[in-house]
């Protein structure tokens, strides 16, 4: 029974030497898959590559004064910019100039994440109170915000 268990006996040497060279492939790729994926997601790299492509866009809009009060007085606003949906602006009069591009909820909690130009320390009126905001490139941040977190 015990010979049963281990199918490497049973299998000729070349087979069995060329499975254990598999194996230490498979977990070789697993963990650099596992390492890059970490570094990826710690360093938000896509969302700054994805960003600084988009940037143009994003800019062009705040350059027109027109363009970005019919975008942010626009309900739903559903303006693409680059490669992102901006489904609401908001302009708030402490600073900062608020694009989201996405919204999650759950029960009567609301929370929203995008980008924001100049954002002020003290969150938006619109998007929420408790902003968290990271450096993506130059006066550019990412937000999530919401009434609680």
């Amino acid at each position: 029974m015990a010979r049963l268990a281990n199918k490497e006996k049973f299998l000729p040497v070349k087979l069995a030497n060329q499975t254990k060279y598999d194996r230490r492939r498979l977990l070789l790729a697993f963990a650099i898959t596992i390492g890059l994926t970490t570094i990826l997601l710690k360093t938000n790299l896509p969302q700054t590559v994805t960003f600084a492509l988009s940037r143009p866009a994003f800019e062009a809009v705040i350059a027109d004064a027109d363009k970005l009060k019919s975008i942010c007085n626009s309900k739903p606003t559903e303006q693409q910019l680059g490669f992102y949906k901006v489904i609401e602006c908001d302009r708030d009069n402490r600073g900062g100039i608020y694009f989201s591009t996405g919204q999650y909820g759950f029960l009567f909690d609301s929370f929203y994440f995008g980008f924001v130009y100049q954002p002020n320390p003290r969150g938006s009126q619109h998007f929420g109170t408790k902003v968290y905001e990271y450096p993506i490139i130059g006066d550019w941040y990412g937000f999530k915000a919401g009434n609680s977190f």
